[in-house]
């Protein structure tokens, strides 16, 4: 019988759990889950590996992962940065596109050239067309999420570099400095406000409660 896509993606996270357990027991990354807290059992773990399950759940995934010390794509897309991947039934790239896909940062969306349209018939196209918007509008959040994260970042990290050239008297430097603060946090609020403008953005007001859009 030929071997299902699942179950292809379940032998290469097995193997790929196997591998970065190494000498240490079945009964170790069982209780590593237990302590992160979420046990997956030491049968279920020698069933994984032994390929006697044909598919890993997420929060199995996810806890293993990081009993592991490893991000949970390292299980799904072992071999990086080249390696070919099924990403889902019949689509096959490499294993950086997949984890790019996968976290968000790149998608596959369907071809839209200004050629198909004369080739398709117009209810297709239409289709494609929508299908590619909806696409492109589920990255969008992820982007925003992305970018509010490394703007704050930068605000934190220019912070404490001013801070310490104030300390050592270097004023010029650190107001220079302040000039790209105030640049990142007027990024940082048109990035919010779009964020707040999307009814599938779950954000959080001054007080810390959370907002569903």
């Amino acid at each position: 019988m030929t071997e299902s896509w699942a179950e292809k993606q379940a032998a290469r996270i097995a193997a790929t759990i196997k591998k970065l357990r190494g000498e240490r027991t079945g009964q170790w990354l069982s209780d590593r889950t237990a302590e992160i807290g979420h046990r997956v059992s030491r049968s279920t773990i020698s069933e994984i590996e032994r390929g006697r399950r044909k598919s890993v759940n997420t929060a199995e995934l996810c806890v293993i992962a990081w009993a592991l010390d490893v991000p949970p794509v390292r299980l799904l897309y072992p071999d990086l940065p080249d390696g070919p991947v099924e990403v889902v039934p019949g689509v096959e790239v490499s294993s950086t596109a997949a984890m790019s896909w996968f976290g968000g940062e790149m998608t596959f969306e369907p071809e839209i050239t200004p050629e198909l349209k004369d080739e398709l018939p117009e209810s297709e196209w239409l289709a494609r067309l929508q299908r590619a918007t909806a696409v492109s509008r589920g990255a969008e959040l992820v982007r925003l999420s992305r970018e509010r994260i490394r703007l704050e970042s930068e605000i934190r990290s220019h912070g404490t570099l001013i801070a310490r050239m104030r300390a050592a008297d270097e004023q010029d430097f650190a107001d220079q400095l302040m000039q790209d603060v105030v640049f990142f946090e007027k990024q940082l609020e048109a990035v919010n406000k779009q964020l707040l403008l999307r009814e599938d953005a779950t954000t959080r007001d001054v007080a810390g409660a959370e907002r569903h859009g």
